[in-house]
């Protein structure tokens, strides 16, 4: 989605019923009337703000009878030392408020910290009408989920080095209804591969780490476990490595920062149909 102009639309989800009210917020007019035309053209109410101090004072004075159920767009504050102190705010005061932000500029650092203040999801430009109204019915709650019942639920081994994003992926996955094995290194998910009560369904593995990279520990798990299914994380275009995860059997590449649908969406399909019904049995 330019910020200087709004996208065509693509063909839109079925509308949602009885939508919710919503407060779509960004600076550029053509984004913010683009935001409301495909909200709107989803079923939903949309008031649109032009920043975030306006989404707040928007917010503060909203009705009580019809309150705004989640806020979309552009929330960031580029200008200030904290870009997400508005965020921080909205979540603050009003925490029953659900926050799908919207980006010109990916960004590992500011798409986890997001995450960890409580915002649901953090897209991308572009985006297209699908992806987007299909993420605001995510976050809603409005799309169908499944959660375990019963079954062992499939096991999710993520290895990744930096805490806090390693942190925030377990969250989600066990949220998901996954078991989850965090592994701050390749040694780490060497051990628990081995230890591991019920087999490993799926790897989550960062490309680049100390000691040993993504690329070279897929071997080795595979060494214990040559079923495994394997995605390979990374914020880089190393097609070479890329290419050699993919020839010795990997799945695909989640791009970082990640986008919380996206790879929830990555995730399922990596599993396949037969695991991914133990979190329905």
């Amino acid at each position: 989605m330019s910020p200087h102009a709004a996208p065509p639309l693509s063909p839109l989800s079925p509308p949602v019923p009885l939508g919710a009210r919503l407060l779509a917020v960004h600076p550029q007019p053509a984004v913010r009337a683009h935001l409301a035309q495909v909200l709107g053209a989803a079923g939903h109410r949309v008031q649109t703000a032009a920043s975030a101090d306006e989404a707040l004072r928007l917010l503060a004075g909203q009705s009580t009878t019809e309150p705004v159920m989640a806020v979309v767009g552009d929330l960031l504050q580029p200008e200030v030392t904290r870009p997400l102190s508005a965020v921080a705010a909205l979540r603050s005061r009003f925490g029953s408020v659900e926050v799908l932000l919207l980006a010109d500029e990916p960004s590992v650092e500011l798409a986890t910290e997001a995450l960890r203040l409580g915002v649901r999801d953090y897209l991308f430009a572009p985006v297209t009408a699908e992806e987007l109204t299909r993420a605001v019915a995510q976050v809603l709650g409005l799309a169908p989920t499944q959660r375990p019942t019963g079954a062992a639920s499939p096991t999710v081994l993520v290895v990744e080095d930096e805490a806090p994003l390693r942190h925030l992926l377990t969250e989600v996955l066990t949220a998901e209804g996954y078991t989850v094995l965090p592994a701050a290194d390749g040694e780490s998910a060497l051990s628990l591969m081995q230890a591991a009560a019920q087999p490993v369904d799926l790897a989550l593995l960062d490309l680049m780490m100390p000691t040993i990279g993504g690329l070279e520990l897929f071997g080795q798990l595979r060494a214990i476990n040559p079923e495994l299914r394997a995605l390979l994380c990374t914020a880089f275009s190393d097609r070479s490595q890329v290419d050699a995860f993919l020839a010795s059997g990997g799945l695909g590449v989640v791009k970082k920062p990640f986008q919380l649908t996206l790879l929830l969406t990555q995730v399922r399909q990596a599993l396949g149909p037969r695991a991914v019904a133990r979190l329905a049995s």
